[in-house]
């Protein structure tokens, strides 16, 4: 079960939209941290194959781009994204399964495969419509685009880990969107943090980049293997805080709460 300290902060599950207003965010919000601290570097340790091996495969291919085209090319760019979303999309899956495993009874514990089985297609659907909705909004004024990004922060874990979800009892990113009150101004900034953290490593990679081209390519491989697993490092924590957020708000709705 997902221990104590965070079950006292979980309102009960048929809340009204009043008590959704009452909940104390800070105690929840700083306990996610304290429970992200707790397993960062387990999890980390846990990932860090994976992640090398799949860092390896994008970044020969992440190089090849860069010294036919160049940095600033519009699809040295392209590969850069790709790079990083399949990074931050392996992770997704990975940390939330770990995360889910560590925090519950092993009688309740998820195999990767059948996990990522049976969710790949129902977490691909909920993104595309979460990604065109978001999109739209971005479109037409940007400020609607932010609010449903903030809005959809939790429907991956809606989607792995909500047992009314898998039943088709309910809606993935309503659920997320109905969770993240009073929670809009904590994730908000936790986006900004992330991001401005982010851009300060891309910089200084990007640097780098440009300094190795003059050199060796395997310098140039060790500069992009360490961003990407920088940039991993970052992603990781952010998303640990996230799940713990979830995990507080959810718990009774989660596959597993009564094992």
């Amino acid at each position: 079960m997902i221990s104590n300290d965070l079950e006292k902060e979980r309102p009960e599950e048929n809340r009204s939209k009043n008590q959704v207003k009452t909940i104390k965010t800070f105690p929840i919000v700083k306990q996610a941290f304290q429970k992200a601290n707790q397993y960062f570097i387990k999890a980390t340790a846990w990932l860090s194959l994976s992640l090398i091996v799949c860092i390896a495969i994008f970044v020969s291919m992440w190089v090849k781009y860069i010294h036919v085209l160049g940095l600033e090319h519009p699809l040295t760019k392209l590969v850069s994204f790709i790079v990083v979303l399949s990074l931050q999309i392996l992770v997704v899956f990975m940390l939330s399964l770990y995360l889910y495993n560590k925090t519950h009874t092993p009688k309740s514990a998820i195999k990767m495969w059948s996990f990522t089985k049976e969710v790949t297609w129902p977490w691909c659907w909920e993104g595309l419509k979460a990604s065109v909705i978001m999109i739209i909004g971005f479109i037409i004024l940007f400020i609607p685009g932010l609010i449903k990004m903030v809005h959809y922060t939790f429907f991956s874990f809606v989607v792995f880990f909500n047992r009314f979800y898998k039943e088709g009892k309910i809606s993935a990113l309503k659920h997320s969107a109905e969770l993240s009150k009073g929670f809009f101004w904590w994730i908000a900034g936790f986006y900004i943090g992330y991001n401005a953290v982010s851009l300060l490593v891309f910089f200084v990679a990007e640097a780098a980049m440009e300094w190795s081209l003059s050199r060796s390519t395997w310098i140039l491989y060790v500069v992009l293997g360490s961003y990407s697993y920088f940039e991993m490092l970052i992603f990781i924590y952010f998303f640990a805080v996230l799940y713990f957020i979830y995990a507080a708000l959810d718990r009774d709705q989660m596959i597993g709460a009564n094992t």
